[in-house]
């Protein structure tokens, strides 16, 4: 059995993809052996497979992995399902959480101005939305839908001048 690094699936059935598979069949990344974990469980193929078709028990870690975050994991459903926007994770690509609107002012900004250019790249104040991945933890921010117009707008207006 074969662990991808990158999606840290399971890869079965070696003989459907071929030994010299270079790819993850999950996430189609790269599969070198520089890169592969190979687990032993001391059991053959035949036997790895049946492991996989029976109907296992959950043991007592996995009843009470479960019990702890089935509750966060509806909660995250709840919101997800109550925002009107959403963002994708750029790292694990789960549906990400509207977490913060916040304006930064001028006294917390200090601003690129490019040479040739009468004025910065961005200028405070402007609105940022944080989002938050309930699958990584990771934190994106994004400028508001106004001000993104507003950039776009100047930006075009600096580009005809």
């Amino acid at each position: 059995m074969k662990v991808c690094p990158w999606c840290e699936m399971e890869i079965y059935g070696e003989s459907e993809l071929g030994e010299d598979s270079k790819r993850c069949p999950h996430c189609e990344n790269d599969l070198g052996d520089y890169r592969i974990v190979n687990l032993d469980l001391g059991m053959d193929e035949e036997e790895d497979e049946d492991v996989l078709t029976e109907a296992n028990p959950q043991t007592e870690t996995e009843e009470a992995v479960e019990v702890y975050f089935g509750p966060f994991e509806q909660v995250v459903r709840n919101i997800q399902d109550a925002h009107d926007e959403t963002w994708e994770c750029s790292n694990c690509e789960e549906m990400m959480i509207q977490v913060s609107e916040h304006t930064v002012e001028s006294s917390n900004w200090n601003p690129i101005t490019l040479s040739g250019w009468n004025q910065p790249l961005l200028s405070a104040p402007f609105q940022v939305t944080s989002w938050i991945c309930p699958g990584c933890f990771r934190m994106e921010q994004a400028l508001s839908e106004k001000d993104r117009k507003q950039l776009m707008l100047e930006w075009s207006n600096q580009a005809s001048k």
